[in-house]
């Protein structure tokens, strides 16, 4: 399963590079991989949650620097590789449940919980399907909205996986809580997937509005 993961890691970053047609421009999140991936295999976050904390505000940094770099480029946009990658979503949603099972992260992180991600993620194979069909669907105002409530959707996930984490924040799932994020490679979900994704929502509708 942490393969699996890995994977889909990997394959965000990149669909996100070719999504702004530069896989020079994801070079902050490579290191970013490299420097969490180090940290958390060495069971840091394990002995000291807290210190998890640095991780989110390292995440912020970098995602502010990428979007930084990209945000002179409006035509540069492959407004498809950003939508495909909402299609990751899929799977990472049934490794989440699989973590579940494992007593990883609450139920309320699942599709059979408060998580619901997982229907918005089933939605993008139709947005693209229609984008394909509609040569303007992608400037329409149906297509903002669809951005809209992904990042709705994933904003409700990360607030739940905050507030079941072991830190002071957290507020539900005290005798399940949200350990995944404290182990290699799990901890790369708030550190670089959530991120990814909401860049791609991002510079989509930036891509949208700058038309």
């Amino acid at each position: 399963m942490g393969i699996c993961f890995l994977i889909i890691v990997l394959l965000a970053i990149i669909f996100l590079g070719l999504g702004v047609n530069s896989l020079k421009n994801i070079y902050p999140f490579l290191i970013w991989i490299l420097i969490i991936s180090i940290v958390s295999a060495t069971g840091i976050f394990i002995k000291s949650p807290i210190t998890f904390v640095l991780v989110l505000i390292g995440t912020i940094i970098v995602s502010f620097i990428f979007y930084s770099q990209n945000n002179k480029l409006p035509n540069s946009i492959n407004i498809f590789f950003l939508t495909s990658i909402h299609l990751l979503r899929i799977p990472m949603e049934f490794i989440l449940y699989n973590l579940w099972i494992n007593k990883l992260v609450p139920r309320e992180m699942t599709f059979e919980g408060m998580n619901f991600d997982l229907y918005f993620a089933i939605s993008t194979i139709f947005i693209l399907i229609v984008g394909l069909i509609w040569k303007d669907f992608y400037k329409s105002n149906i297509f903002r909205f669809w951005n809209f409530l992904g990042i709705c959707f994933l904003l409700n996930v990360l607030i739940i996986g905050i507030i079941s984490s072991p830190l002071p924040l957290q507020l539900i799932a005290h005798k399940n809580p949200n350990l995944a994020v404290l182990h290699f490679p799990y901890s790369l979900l708030p550190a670089v997937v959530v991120p990814v994704i909401i860049l791609a929502h991002i510079l989509s509708l930036r891509n949208y509005l700058k038309r």
